[in-house]
């Protein structure tokens, strides 16, 4: 569980959220930017966090996170240290586990022999699958392929190899930087006949850029 500063302040009160559809103000209140980092430091999903009618849409969430300069910065602190976490305990469950085996032949004064298992694992197969998350492919979609490996394997690299991980971390920062890139891009070019146009568009890189901030590996964010 994160430190106990991401909990101050529990069951205070905030505005509620207009879901109605048009243009309007934001809506950001720091009082919803703690709700929201206090329930994902509690493990909810941003699913399940947006699910909340008194809590903003999915798209409108991450939009905050991209320019609400202090929400982003805790967003982030709070996602790398969740991230830190679960490494950490992965490491931890390692380690008891290489030491354990020893421990117990040696108690039972029986000769230790190390399980012989070879990861399937290789940089090749690794950068093969972060140049399709560069490109936009889902995990999943790329896990459906028949040159790829499934799921299940691709979870227990990115426990067991570090390289892996730090590989699928700039991945995702890469296509989030070019999702932002994008939008910005949009934004600027755009005129008042293309005004309505251009901010359909925007508003699903948002959604994109939604659906690709909540994975962070590694002990440090990287964006």
């Amino acid at each position: 569980m994160p430190s106990q500063h991401w909990f101050h302040g529990e069951g205070e009160w905030w505005p509620a959220v207009d879901h109605s559809a048009g243009w309007k103000e934001s809506e950001y209140h720091p009082a919803i930017g703690r709700e929201i980092l206090r329930r994902v430091a509690r493990g909810w999903t941003i699913r399940r966090i947006t699910a909340d009618p008194d809590m903003p849409s999915y798209a409108t969430l991450f939009h905050w996170v991209r320019t609400i300069p202090e929400f982003g910065d805790d967003y982030r602190e709070l996602r790398a240290e969740l991230a830190a976490e679960r490494v950490e305990k992965w490491d931890n469950r390692a380690k008891a586990k290489a030491f354990w085996g020893p421990h117990k032949a040696k108690v039972l004064g029986r000769r230790w022999r190390r399980p012989p298992r070879r990861s399937s694992y290789t940089t090749a197969k690794g950068r093969a699958i972060c140049v399709l998350l560069r490109e936009g492919w889902t995990m999943s979609r790329i896990n459906a392929r028949p040159d790829m490996p499934s799921a299940r394997v691709v979870y227990r690299w990115l426990k067991t190899e570090p390289e892996f991980r730090e590989m699928v971390a700039e991945a995702r920062a890469w296509r989030l930087g070019w999702l932002a890139f994008q939008a910005q891009i949009a934004t600027g070019d755009a005129t008042p006949g293309t005004l309505a146009a251009a901010k359909a568009f925007v508003a699903r890189l948002e959604g994109e850029i939604g659906r690709w901030q909540p994975k962070v590996w590694g002990r440090k964010a990287r964006w």
